[in-house]
């Protein structure tokens, strides 16, 4: 005898809810952090939520001549700047907007 629609359409909500119940009962609910990312002038503050101010460090700092673009930085150059910039609790965003994947980037020589 095959199952009707009827028992197919009341079975499914009642497996659902078990299914629910049986993982709630097994790992008690976790908190994980979230980032507050946006950056933008008028944003209101987010901190009093829970949230995590990011830092945010835009290409034009990376990159101050437009043409050197997807050129590697120098490493040493980019940590300081990354020490300047770093000063919330939350994760460095690189916020790069345009990169060529035409060209490859030239590689600087640097020793850790």
């Amino acid at each position: 005898m095959r199952p009707t629609r009827r028992a197919l359409t009341a079975g499914v909500p009642a497996v659902v809810v078990a299914c629910a119940v049986l993982l709630i009962a097994q790992e008690p609910w976790k908190p994980f952090p979230v980032y507050d990312n946006m950056f933008y002038r008028g944003k209101p503050e987010t901190t009093q939520y829970g949230l995590i101010p990011s830092n945010i460090l835009y290409e034009n700092k990376i990159w101050p001549n437009p043409r050197d673009v997807g050129e590697l930085p120098k490493r040493d150059a980019f940590q300081d700047l990354v020490r300047r910039v770093v000063a919330n609790p939350g994760p460095l965003v690189l916020d790069i907007e345009e990169v060529s994947f035409v060209r490859l980037p030239r590689w600087h020589a640097t020793t850790p």
